[in-house]
């Protein structure tokens, strides 16, 4: 559900500035002086390192190159053939403009702190008024752009969608917490419920008395396209005593089928995985294959769709 709605936010997000490239080329001119794109430029790079020189609290030079952003801006609209800006008393185009006529802007190193992270936010927002109206991009920037962001949108999407069907076609272990049976049992205090907990307690979660063949059997509650089935050993040294494991299945809880086996020892803690290609069962039957001997496991998974 977490992938499903970081797609439909991504989406929602890149159909957004799709909408405003759209209105961004409304505004945009059919061809730009290279000039003035250079003053564009100029502006944004100023305006991005003293957003950080402010940001780290160094208030004089973000206000130097504030200065110089303000004076980039102000060529840039009359490269643009813009009229004076309008400027009222208090706004912040007017503290834009007044910068422009400091010799520098280190006067800010002397302000509180606080107060001069408030003047230079003004006069941040001065800037941005003062480059209203001129035409940063082309048309054919524009479009260039917006294109590349549908591109983007489909890879999102193509890439949401892909995750979306791995999410809902996965296996998923159908044991979890289902009813378990023994064969027999190591002691009256052991639980074989302890093997569908998702807990890999320590050493096992469940033994058998040394019986011949013993196994542990889960009723899935109903029937499943089994996928696969994983085993984990148990996790101390005697873990080579469990030998192999061979798993049986059954739709009716009285004739079992072996599907699949694994004679190979696992060492303590490590895994069986015994692939199971779609057999429908409701019983899930593990058995030891190594003889006479007890059975002790961590956890049994079964995994279905």
């Amino acid at each position: 559900m977490r992938e499903v709605v970081g797609l439909f936010s991504a989406i929602l997000s890149r159909v957004g500035e799709a909408i405003t490239l759209r209105n961004a080329e409304a505004e945009a001119a059919p061809q730009l002086d290279p000039q003035l794109t250079k003053l564009c430029r100029a502006v944004q790079s100023r305006l991005a390192l003293a957003r950080a020189l402010a940001a780290s609290g160094d208030a004089g030079p973000a206000a130097a190159l504030y200065r110089d952003a303000a004076q980039v801006g102000l060529c840039a609209r009359e490269a643009a053939g813009l009229g004076p800006p309008l400027a009222p008393e208090g706004s912040p185009a007017q503290a834009a403009l007044g910068l422009t006529e400091l010799p520098h802007g280190y006067a800010f190193d002397e302000l509180d702190p606080s107060e001069a992270s408030r003047r230079l936010d003004v006069v941040d927002r001065g800037i941005v008024e003062l480059l209203r109206g001129v035409p940063a991009r082309s048309v054919a920037q524009v479009r260039r752009a917006r294109w590349l962001r549908w591109v983007g949108l489909g890879s999102v999407a193509l890439v949401g969608c892909a995750g979306a069907v791995v999410w809902w076609t996965a296996p998923v272990n159908v044991a979890l917490g289902k009813p378990v049976t023994a064969e027999s049992l190591w002691s009256a205090t052991v639980t074989p419920a302890a093997l569908v907990n998702g807990s890999y307690e320590n050493p096992w979660g469940a033994a058998t008395a040394a019986t011949r063949d013993p196994w542990f059997e889960i009723d899935l509650g109903h029937d499943y396209r089994l996928r696969r089935v994983v085993v984990v050993n148990r996790n101390d040294d005697h873990a080579a005593a469990s030998g192999g494991v061979a798993i049986e299945v059954s739709r009716d809880g009285s004739s079992f089928e072996q599907v699949a086996r694994d004679e190979e020892t696992r060492l303590a803690g490590r895994k069986w995985k015994l692939e199971l290609d779609g057999v429908e069962a409701r019983y899930v039957r593990v058995r030891r294959v190594k003889g006479r001997g007890g059975f002790a496991l961590r956890e049994i998974e079964v995994y279905a769709k």
